[in-house]
């Protein structure tokens, strides 16, 4: 087996130029394989003995994990059960969570699936000001989402979710498949559910808007 631990520094982006200072990470796995022209990290692990990975941000767990640095990119391809665990990031001056909204500062977020997963970063241009990073996951096959503080459970064959990186608020989630969704005191059941939120300057919501479509076969909702 290999086994490496120390500490890594984020490359600065526009949007973020000081990524404060380096965080430690523990990684274990049955092998790995670097590429560094290309930036590309494998780590192989097997469904008895999966891949782990363990920083200040994440704690997770795959039969294969592949990462690309520069990009902040990161995909577990293999099928098989996963699970990955997000903690809050510390701030020196955080936004409050708004009541019923989902928000990464209100505690780690729980996430479990058997299928493949896949993680960027988008840059989103914004008018006279550094672009805005949003992190967009793509969870597959028998999902499952908790966050105990922010009162979020959420259950789907497939649930995509945004998340603004300077802020920790999720600003979209979408379920597709047998979706069941409790988020605060709403609650929805159907084939796609959706919850499109936005915020203001002082991080409270302006916008919470849920989407719930049956199914389209018989024409239920």
């Amino acid at each position: 087996g290999v086994t490496m631990h120390g500490y890594s520094t984020p490359a600065p982006t526009p949007a973020v130029p000081d990524p404060g200072p380096p965080q430690p990470f523990n990684v274990k796995c049955e092998r790995t394989y670097y590429d560094g022209p290309n930036d590309n990290l494998f780590l192989v692990g097997t469904a008895a003995r999966p891949a782990e990975v363990q920083n200040v941000s994440i704690d997770a767990a795959a039969q294969q994990f592949n990462y690309r640095q520069k990009t902040q990119t990161m995909t577990m391809p293999a099928r098989g059960p996963k699970r990955m665990t997000i903690h809050p990031q510390p701030a020196p001056a955080p936004v409050p969570a708004p009541a019923g909204n989902a928000n990464v500062l209100g505690g780690d977020t729980i996430m479990r699936w058997t299928g493949p997963m896949s993680r960027e970063i988008r840059h989103i241009p914004v008018p006279q000001k550094a672009d805005k990073l949003v992190e967009m996951l793509t969870l597959k096959n028998n999902v499952v989402i908790e966050q105990p503080a922010g009162g979020l459970k959420m259950f789907g064959d497939n649930i995509r979710i945004f998340r603004e990186v300077a802020t920790n608020l999720v600003t979209y989630l979408e379920g597709t498949g047998s979706v069941d969704m409790t988020m605060g005191e709403t609650q929805a059941k159907g084939e796609f559910v959706s919850v499109d939120m936005a915020y203001d300057d002082n991080g409270q919501a302006t916008k919470d808007f849920v989407t719930v479509i049956g199914n389209r076969q018989h024409n239920l909702k």
